[in-house]
């Protein structure tokens, strides 16, 4: 593999990781403005990851604007 591919290789895993941050902190803030919303955050009760199906939708709504 020459040093442009492996540059680019690089560049691509470095941007699929920085977009899975960027979409595990935006389910995060969703998670909690929604709690907030509807007045079930308890600032006592320990931190929680959302459920799966959050991410999931972040996932498809990412793939089709990738499509477009």
């Amino acid at each position: 593999m020459s040093i442009n591919a492996a540059r680019r290789h690089t560049i691509l895993i470095a941007d699929a990781a920085v977009s899975v941050v960027n979409v595990a902190c935006t389910a995060w803030r969703l998670y909690v403005r929604a709690n907030r919303a509807t007045g079930d955050f308890d600032q006592e009760r320990r931190a929680q990851w959302p459920t799966s199906s959050v991410f999931d939708g972040l996932m498809r709504s990412a793939q089709f604007r990738c499509d477009d």
